[in-house]
């Protein structure tokens, strides 16, 4: 059977050849036959065909996939996320699209922002200029965001566009009442093994004493009493005075910050975010129980809402702002399927200077992707 299979592809391969006459078809068509046996050893099975250039089922299935993100996708009405490229030295200072540019000028798009930029080293040039991509916000009084959407991703001068994803939190369980001595003996620790991670330690310090964790979510209850002593306090910020002292854009952001509102407070308004921050870092000694790192202090940043969702563009400023602010680990549980451009440069850039922790398994879907 091999070796038929062998003369089969052999003739399939000689037949397909454009010859310049049938005589010397033949012939090498013959040769390959006589010489099959005596090579056949030195073959590999591994693969034995053809390979098309062109596979339309491949290509029906790409577009039936899409179209099925596409109808699944969860995001905000009327509004989009483009980038453009700017090229310009580290010492110039960016010079920004407005309402009355040529690009929302052609496709009618208003109250544009800035909201993210990033080096692109996919779009550096030999000159001594650094290839910025910049994102904007902006909104569009369209109701088919996804063709407003590809329009903008076939203009040459736009390098990315899409819809503004909304993303929702990670599940929470229901939570169940359980006797004094069942909590005491906290078997989601020794499921984790934490004990061995607690001994592990070279010092004698709490477990996280000296790391700064970042919790992006629906915020943080601040005061509470398990968390209110590891709570972040920026040094560079005076309480209440109105002033950004740091200089990083954001005014009294004290133990972090509120992107989705102008008063900065990132007090919870809903629940999850101090559920995962008492996970993190709940202390010793207040009969509630501990966190797995308990010597950590959290830094609160508020971009999902009081519903529980999130949006692209505000969780990649809460990403910076925590990069900016010097977090050493930045924890995300929220989720979704759709992949944005402007998180996933956000994650890159955050990469190089922070631990990236997010949610995964609540769909039961796999993640292996």
């Amino acid at each position: 059977m091999r070796k038929n299979r062998i003369l089969t592809v052999l003739t399939s391969a000689a037949l397909s050849i454009n010859l310049f006459s049938s005589s010397l078809g033949m012939s090498m068509l013959t040769y390959s036959a006589d010489n099959a046996a005596d090579t056949i050893e030195d073959i590999d099975y591994s693969y034995v065909g053809t390979e098309h250039a062109y596979d339309p089922m491949a290509e029906i299935e790409a577009e039936e996939a899409e179209k099925k993100y596409r109808e699944n996708a969860a995001y905000e009405a009327n509004k989009v996320v483009f980038s453009v490229i700017d090229h310009r030295s580290a010492y110039q200072k960016g010079q920004y699209i407005s309402d009355n540019s040529n690009i929302c000028c052609k496709y009618d798009l208003h109250n544009v922002k800035m909201v993210y930029e990033s080096v692109s080293k996919a779009y550096d040039n030999e000159d001594t200029a650094t290839a910025y991509e910049v994102f904007y916000e902006a909104e569009t009084s369209s109701d088919d965001i996804w063709s407003i959407v590809d329009q903008l991703n076939e203009d040459e001068d736009i390098a990315s566009a899409e819809p503004v994803y909304v993303w929702k939190k990670s599940a929470i369980g229901e939570p169940v009442e359980v006797s004094s001595e069942e909590f005491a003996r906290e078997t989601h620790f020794s499921i984790l093994e934490t004990d061995k991670v607690w001994k592990s330690l070279k010092n004698s310090s709490a477990p996280g004493a000296g790391t700064v964790i970042a919790v992006i979510d629906t915020g943080v209850d601040y005061n509470h009493k398990d968390l209110a002593d590891n709570i972040w306090i920026n040094p560079g910020e005076i309480a209440g005075n109105g002033i950004d002292d740091d200089g990083n854009g954001y005014v009294d952001d004290i133990h972090g910050v509120n992107i989705l509102s102008d008063n900065r407070d990132p007090m919870d308004d809903h629940g999850h975010g101090t559920h995962v921050a008492g996970a993190i870092a709940m202390t010793a000694g207040n009969g509630g129980g501990v966190g797995l790192a308990y010597g950590a202090k959290i830094m609160c940043i508020k971009a999902g809402s009081s519903s529980g969702t999130f949006a692209s563009y505000d969780v990649a400023k809460a990403i910076k702002y925590a990069v900016d602010n010097g977090a050493d680990v930045i924890n995300m549980s929220f989720g979704g399927e759709e992949k944005s451009a402007i998180v996933e440069a956000a994650l890159k850039d955050a990469a190089e200077y922070a631990v990236l922790v997010a949610s995964a398994g609540n769909d039961g879907l796999p993640t292996s992707e």
